[in-house]
């Protein structure tokens, strides 16, 4: 089984749990994102009986030439993440690796497996013609858990009070000091929501909800050609992606942040 390396343990554990009422199964694991240690020593070529392998595809590359034998005899390969293939930097491994095990085992079955893979009809051509054998697409759109896909936003409505009380202050402060040109305030933030999942092109306005988040982000009154209007930093992206996750793990919500 070939997954991403942060994931081999998870999997390793999981395959346990999952093949207990087959006997003599072992699962093997070999971790690392480079070619390194011999997989002598973590005992891939000393292994007997049938086992699983879940290792990433620089271990598997590693493994296609020091124990040729022991891969040669494999039943079933499963890609996990499979969109790897398209990634600058490890997809030409992962493609240099498909083909020398098509080669190697010309009857090993393949399952490639990914949640992020848009055109499965024709990962599934590629195969069949690499292999010259059936291969089909099966999509679900179950997921484990659920997902919200949405916008974070400044709440226009929201930010009508206190950018008020901002321009008020601020044309107030002017009289005393004339060069004063901005006045913060806290802006409120909203999310723009897809109920149905994924962004749909033409949906109509059922589709989609706003809401506030309950946490603001800074904002300022500024001066713009003898009017005073509402700015927001143009560094807000990062600090309001800050703010809306802690918000939701404050609420309990288990939040994975990028940017």
């Amino acid at each position: 089984m070939i997954r991403a390396n942060a994931l081999v343990h998870q999997i390793r554990r999981d395959l346990q749990y999952a093949l207990q009422p087959f006997e003599n199964v072992h699962v093997l694991a070999f971790i690392g994102s480079g070619e390194y240690t011999g997989l002598e020593e973590e005992g891939f070529g000393l292994a007997q009986g049938r086992f699983v392998a879940a290792m990433t595809p620089e271990k598997c590359a590693l493994a296609l030439r020091l124990n040729p034998e022991v891969l040669a005899t494999c039943s079933l390969c499963v890609f996990d993440e499979c969109h790897l293939l398209n990634d600058n930097q490890r997809g030409i491994t992962a493609d240099v690796l498909m083909a020398q095990l098509f080669h190697l085992a010309p009857n090993m079955r393949f399952l490639l497996m990914s949640a992020m893979v848009s055109n499965p009809e024709q990962l599934a051509d590629w195969l069949h013609t690499a292999r010259g054998q059936d291969a089909r697409p099966s999509v679900t759109k179950w997921r484990p858990t659920r997902t919200l896909r949405g916008m974070l936003v400044a709440d226009v409505d929201g930010l009508q009070a206190p950018f008020e009380k901002a321009k008020s202050d601020l044309k107030a402060l002017r009289k005393v000091q004339p060069h004063r040109k901005n006045m913060n305030f806290d802006a409120p933030l909203g999310l723009v929501a897809g109920l149905s999942g994924p962004w749909a092109p033409g949906a109509g306005e059922e589709d989609y909800r706003f809401a506030p988040v309950g946490s603001t982000i800074e904002a300022k009154a500024t001066v713009r050609q003898n009017a005073i209007v509402p700015e927001i930093l143009d560094s807000w992206k990062n600090p309001a992606t800050r703010i809306f996750a802690e918000r939701l793990a404050s609420l309990g919500i288990p939040t994975i942040g990028s940017r």
